[in-house]
């Protein structure tokens, strides 16, 4: 986005927003600027990194007429794709997102002095923060098991059914089913490892004897997922949030995914399929005129 806005600009030299430095690392939310003492430790060469403004700012106008609109146009500095989707509703609390990744946050006013080390503080607006909880694993973890049964086809020797019929037999068989999740069977999907834990792997305990089905599996694994994501935020925070809006692509099409949800948080849970981070990067832009 910083490119984008650059070839827009008549202003080559544009500054960055504290929401994209945030994602940058080496980024010192108390001051709203670069880590300069982590990179003169690193012997970064800091006059590369561009300056650092608050989202909102105008940073440019725009070089030329552009798809109807007029030369000279405030362009803003981007923004940050959550803080934007949480910017389309100041009122929000806490936001779940599972697609391919997972992210839960909750806004507050300021960062807390420490934090434990699943959770970012990254900067939003007017000098309030977002607590994050980003997960690796997410659908791309359910879309690694829907993978593997059509491969097990394969190997016994079977034609596998094409990925959709596999994920709508899976679910389907899965809200079906009287048992739903396993009670005795937990699987804590780390698949992918987390980032301030890269060497985690996915475990599953609790099996016995008893007969185990692949829609139960598969129902303890969408639990399992949510489960992980919780998890990894502060619970007392958490529990101080009255709505939990949740998005993505997979929370949209797993109903198991929902379910889970609704029962781990004990507030009003929002299913916002129409989540919009561009609505919510005008709106910052918008507050800003005003």
């Amino acid at each position: 986005m910083d490119f984008f806005a650059t070839l827009l600009s008549s202003d080559d030299d544009l500054p960055m927003s504290d929401h994209i430095a945030c994602s940058w690392g080496y980024y010192d939310i108390a001051t709203g600027d670069w880590d300069h003492c982590r990179l003169d430790a690193c012997h970064f060469p800091k006059e590369y990194l561009p300056s650092v403004v608050a989202a909102g700012t105008v940073v440019g106008q725009l070089r030329h007429d552009y798809f109807g609109m007029k030369a000279g146009v405030s362009i803003y500095v981007p923004v940050g794709d959550l803080q934007a989707y949480y910017a389309t509703d100041r009122t929000r609390d806490a936001v779940l997102n599972i697609s391919t990744s997972a992210q839960l946050c909750i806004r507050t006013d300021r960062a807390p002095p420490t934090l434990p080390v699943s959770i970012d503080a990254v900067p939003f607006l007017d000098g309030s923060v977002l607590l994050l909880a980003a997960s690796l694993n997410g659908g791309n973890c359910l879309k690694l098991f829907v993978d593997n049964v059509r491969q097990w086809f394969t190997e016994l020797g079977c034609e596998p059914p094409d990925d959709a019929s596999v994920w709508t037999m899976l679910i389907e068989k899965a809200l079906a089913s009287d048992l739903a999740s396993s009670p005795s069977i937990r699987i804590e999907p780390r698949f992918l490892g987390e980032r301030h834990d890269p060497q985690s792997t996915g475990t599953i305990t609790g099996i016995g004897s008893s007969a185990i089905s692949l829609s139960s599996i598969f129902s303890t694994l969408c639990d399992g997922l949510v489960d992980n994501l919780f998890g990894l935020m502060d619970a007392t925070a958490l529990s101080q949030c009255k709505r939990l809006f949740a998005c993505g692509n997979a929370v949209d099409r797993n109903p198991l995914l929902r379910r889970r949800i609704s029962s781990l948080f004990s507030g009003e849970v929002v299913f916002d399929a129409q989540g919009d981070s561009a609505l919510g990067a005008a709106l910052i832009a918008l507050q800003s005129v005003s």
